[in-house]
């Protein structure tokens, strides 16, 4: 059993961070149960943000989808509403319509591109996972899919079947998630989901590694459409983070902690360090909670 919940329970330390994150809402949350090794499951996490007063978080798993989890999270009937998506990689059979209208007719609220098995994130990684990660147990295959996922066809335009998605999503009112795709693999996207009706866009971690996407495409990727949710990723610079959130604009912007892993730390430290790191760059109170309460709700207060 995790012990981190303990750890933030005393009502002192509860006080302090009620005081920034009471209804915060984090789309981006690695919990166990999962593949890899998670810093908390779903049920301790869920009864620290009770006491905090949390508005939700979104379970993010690569390779399962999360809607069925969040369904039975919420039959907990706690203060804090838990929601689900999932990530088009190989496990639930790659772009495939059939398990995108499963898992939103379960209720997901987000669909991500493919992000560990994206060719873009092969081509910067080498492999299927990320180094700071470790698997909960290991199994030798032969089976193994090797091959990277691209949303685009050999001609460079979007493939039907992720046309197909995007429709899906919009017709659902739910989430895009951009995942690790590549940026010329995301503008396509983005200009095809914006044919097809797609409100609701967020631009996944615009300055990870295997996404890093310059301050200037992100403003034009903002223009098509698309929100930056900016994360904490390994050894983010919080000036620059500063930086780009003003230059696309606060209301184009969420933050989301994109945490859960051992090593980076507990969700909800995670996301008060950016807050801190934030209002040491002059952000005000407003402006935090328009980056984590009121746009990250717009995005979910009218899902089905």
């Amino acid at each position: 059993m995790n012990t981190y919940s303990k750890k933030i329970l005393p009502a002192r330390e509860l006080r302090e961070y009620s005081s920034l994150l009471e209804g915060a809402l984090d789309l981006h949350v690695h919990t166990a149960p999962d593949v890899f090794q998670r810093a908390v499951d779903d049920l301790e996490f869920i009864e620290v943000l009770d006491e905090i007063g949390y508005y939700g978080y979104l379970i993010k798993n690569h390779f399962t989808e999360t809607a069925s989890r969040a369904h039975l999270m919420s039959k907990l009937r706690k203060r804090t509403r838990v929601l689900g998506g999932i990530v088009l990689n190989w496990s639930v059979g790659g772009l495939n319509p059939n398990a995108v209208d499963k898992a939103l007719s379960l209720g997901a609220v987000e669909v991500w591109m493919p992000t560990l098995d994206a060719a873009n994130h092969l081509k910067v990684f080498g492999e299927p996972t990320l180094t700071s990660v470790q698997r909960i147990k290991v199994f030798n295959s032969s089976k193994k899919k090797t091959d990277g996922i691209t949303v685009l066809d050999a001609n460079g335009d979007v493939k039907p079947e992720v046309v197909e998605i995007l429709e899906l999503i919009a017709e659902a009112n739910a989430i895009l998630g951009t995942g690790h795709l590549s940026l010329t693999e995301t503008y396509k996207l983005l200009e095809i989901a914006k044919k097809v009706g797609l409100r609701k866009i967020l631009v996944t971690h615009p300055e990870f590694k295997a996404t890093k996407f310059s301050i200037e495409d992100q403003i034009k990727l903002a223009d098509l459409g698309g929100i930056m949710e900016h994360c904490a990723v390994a050894g983010y610079d919080p000036k620059e983070l500063a930086d780009h959130i003003r230059r696309v604009g606060i209301n184009r912007c969420i933050i989301s902690s994109d945490a859960g892993q051992p090593q980076k730390g507990h969700p909800v430290d995670v996301l008060l360090k950016m807050i801190s790191d934030l209002k040491d760059y002059g952000f005000s109170d407003s402006d935090i909670n328009r980056l984590i309460k009121d746009n990250p709700s717009k995005l979910v207060e009218y899902h089905p």
